[in-house]
């Protein structure tokens, strides 16, 4: 964290956190307005978090960038002296101390704290019903703040706390699906083993590597009792604190959950092994009985330092592994026997190699459903590897509509295509979210409908006639560790193959990998629209109307997340001329969003201060040096447009070159270009001045278009004079559509980077 006190840097240094320069953009009376009037967009994209690294910081610049607020600070409680800083501007230590102590007040209150001080007006707002953090906005004692600036000013801050526990949500998610990954690593692993020995070994080192643990071992059953199977990191006689631990578990009856020992020199359940503890260095224990065949074949042990015990979440996937490790050995003992038995055990080898094929067919499902950003194609396969992995007739997902009230089906797979209507009509209607079924959603649960059930059902009823003739039909939950996304309804017609308890297992192991991909796809298009509508904000949402003038532009986002970082923008000047401004900032996500609120901010307060393209690209330039990071840089291109003289006036800044279309059809390149803004100071920038005839247009555009591929074959700049040249007679915003539209076509309907373009036809 910067100290605010700390001397002015020089002139080619990047700002830090908090800064002592003032910034050198003029807002000019009323210029913040624009950027005010899209507070309300701004606080309704702020839904997700994009990314962790330095999200206070960038949280703070985009609250500053829509507020009239000449100072905003963020502090969360986990580092109560350190603060992030919005805006640029010099802090002397004794307001940084009073700030700090308004912070700490309003952290123990949880309530908002509003105080007048000389010149300014400070509102000190908590984070989250229970606050982890304060948000402080500054506004200058001229500035308009009535109530609804600060009940937009409350929004921000609550919209900021969703970001910041979103994103701890998310963190948690990535964890989660790096966990489920490793699962299905260490699965696809030890199953591909043919002998006990390999498959504990595997085991031992990747529990040990996946959970941070020194000392791990697995035990099996033997005649004398326990064996050490295979270990790591353990001395001395560490097999009677696994067989106490065992008998702990089986006493408790925690086949399932295991049994902790978080301090075992203290515990007295271990009081009588206190010197093997000693002699074997061990501070703590985790024990999880494997279980194959309804029978306890061993024992699964983690010994931790004291405070590094496996929290729930660990827990839970500690017992995926060792039911995947239970029948991993126990597949491992058929073997082994099979091989001294000989040709009698053949039938069975087959079947544990069946067992192994349809494990690791799961995993190349669950791989290819984490590869599609789609959600209704995510559900859609779903539906039907579901269907096609169990054997089953029919799959039906549901999820919940956004009030929580009903069921909606959103996927249907039929095994028979001669049934897909019949079915579809049945199952295809909303289902209530209330009683049976709203258990299972609830709750998790398994249902098995009976006819009864059905019959009672308004939803279900013309499924009745069919369970009463024997069709079998369960209702499965899919649920990621933390929550149930939707239900999935599986049924066999045929009362020869109903649906038994073994596939209901298959079913289950089948189901929670769906989940997380189904997880993955709708976290996707939550953060896609997030990315979007942050884009949006800063984009102007009207055309200029201007006499003698025809205006059009078109953005279209990229595939990606994140947000991009093109930017166009237009404002009328004072001698009635049109300028326009379309850059491309460095970068992706919230820190590019930052940067193209701060150059939108800086081309409203500086056109009409330096109305000409090479004097206002000078100006733009040595503001993006202080406050753009170094490595990052802005490429842009100005034009002024005057209809009183028909001529228009262009500099470019390191941006594809503008493209004229006369009225003939013909196509010139403009001859300008710079260097790029940011990179170095104290820039001349060279611009021309060319007059123009009704019909003529000029065409603005950034690098995704010409950078669109197919393949290893980019769209370029001849292409685009090629189809300029044969729609030279659309109008301006028909004329950018149609560039997008063909552009999209030509890289086959995915764009892999942002697109803009702007048209300015003279009538």
């Amino acid at each position: 964290m910067s100290d605010p006190c700390v001397p002015t840097p020089e002139p080619s240094a990047q700002p830090s956190s908090i800064s002592d320069r003032e910034t050198t953009v003029e807002d000019g009376e009323g210029e913040l307005r624009p950027l005010a009037a899209s507070r309300q967009l701004l606080a309704d994209a702020l839904v997700a978090a994009l990314d962790s690294d330095g999200l206070p910081r960038r949280l703070a610049v985009f609250v500053a960038a829509a507020t009239s607020a000449e100072q905003v600070l963020l502090w969360l409680s986990d580092d109560p002296d350190g603060v992030q800083l919005g805006t640029p501007a010099v802090l002397a230590p004794s307001d940084l101390n009073a700030a700090r102590e308004r912070a700490k007040r309003v952290l123990e209150q949880g309530k908002a704290l509003r105080e007048e001080l000389p010149g300014t007006l400070t509102i000190t707002l908590p984070l989250g019903l229970e606050p982890f953090g304060v948000l402080e906005a500054r506004f200058n004692e001229q500035a308009q703040t009535g109530e609804g600036e600060l009940e937009a000013l409350q929004t921000l801050a609550a919209r900021v706390a969703g970001v910041l526990e979103e994103s701890a949500q998310r963190r948690d998610l990535v964890q989660e699906l790096g966990r489920t990954q490793a699962l299905l690593s260490f699965s696809g692993q030890a199953m591909s083993e043919l002998a006990v020995e390999p498959t504990l070994n595997v085991a031992v080192e990747q529990i040990a590597d996946l959970l941070g643990v020194e000392r791990v071992a697995v035990y099996l059953n033997g005649e004398d009792g326990l064996r050490t199977a295979a270990a790591r990191g353990l001395q001395g006689a560490h097999e009677l604190i696994a067989a106490r631990m065992l008998d702990l578990a089986l006493a408790s009856g925690r086949l399932s959950g295991g049994v902790i020992v978080a301090d075992a020199l203290s515990d007295g359940r271990l009081e009588s092994l206190r010197d093997v503890l000693v002699e074997s260095g061990v501070e703590a224990v985790f024990a999880l009985p494997l279980e194959a065949a309804n029978e306890v074949i061993g024992l699964l042990a983690l010994y931790p330092a004291k405070d590094g015990v496996p929290d729930e979440s660990e827990r839970g996937l500690l017992e995926a592994l060792r039911n995947q490790l239970a029948v991993a050995v126990h597949r491992a003992s058929l073997h082994e026997q099979a091989t001294l038995l000989g040709s009698e055990l053949e039938h069975s080898l087959r079947a544990e190699r069946q067992a192994a094929a349809q494990l690791r067919a799961l995993y190349e499902v669950s791989r290819a459903f984490a590869q599609s950003l789609s959600l209704q194609t995510t559900l859609e396969a779903a539906a039907k590897t579901i269907a096609e992995l169990v054997g089953i007739d029919v799959a039906v997902l549901y999820m919940p509509d956004e009030r929580q009230e009903k069921l909606e089906a959103r996927a249907l797979h039929v095994a028979r295509g001669d049934l897909e209507q019949p079915m579809r009509a049945i199952l295809g209607r909303s289902l209530p979210l209330a009683g049976d079924i709203a258990r299972v959603i609830k709750a998790g649960l398994v249902l098995r409908l009976t006819h009864e059930m059905a019959g009672e059902d308004d939803s279900l009823r013309l499924l009745a006639p069919f369970l009463e003739r024997g069709s079998t039909a369960i209702v499965l939950p899919v649920a990621t560790p933390k929550e149930v996304l939707a239900i999935v309804t599986l049924i066999s017609l045929s009362p020869e193959q109903p649906i038994r308890d073994e596939t209901i297992e298959v079913a289950l192991a089948i189901v929670g990998q769906a989940a997380l991909a189904i997880d993955n796809a709708r976290l996707y298009e939550q953060q896609k629209a997030f990315a979007d509508a942050m884009q949006r904000s800063l984009l102007p949402d009207y055309e200029p109307e201007i006499e003698g003038l025809d205006v059009g532009a078109v953005y279209a986002a990229s595939a990606r997340v994140e947000v991009g970082g093109d930017l166009y923008d237009f404002l009328l000047l004072e001698d009635g001329a049109l300028a326009i401004a379309l850059g491309d900032v460095t970068g992706h996500g919230v820190d590019a969003a930052a940067d193209m609120a701060m150059v939108k901010f800086t081309f409203r307060s500086l056109a009409r201060r330096y109305p000409e393209p090479g004097a206002f690209l000078a100006a733009v330039n040595e503001v993006v040096l202080e406050e753009v990071e170094l490595g990052k840089f802005v490429t842009m291109v100005y034009m002024k447009v005057d209809p009183a003289r028909t001529e228009l006036a262009c500099a470019c800044a390191g941006h594809p070159r503008p493209r004229l279309l006369r009225a003939d059809g013909s196509v010139e390149s403009l001859p300008v270009g710079g260097l790029a803004l940011g990179i170095a100071g104290n820039q001349t920038y060279e611009e021309i001045r060319i007059p123009y005839a009704p019909g003529d247009a000029v065409v603005l555009y950034t690098d995704g278009v010409i950078e669109a591929r197919r393949e290893r074959e980019l769209y370029g700049t001849q292409r685009l004079d090629d189809f300029l040249r044969r729609h030279s007679q659309l109008g301006a915003r028909d004329l950018a559509d149609a560039v997008l539209a063909d552009c999209r076509e030509f890289a086959g309907g995915l764009l892999l980077d942002d697109c803009a373009v702007v048209v300015v036809r003279a009538r």
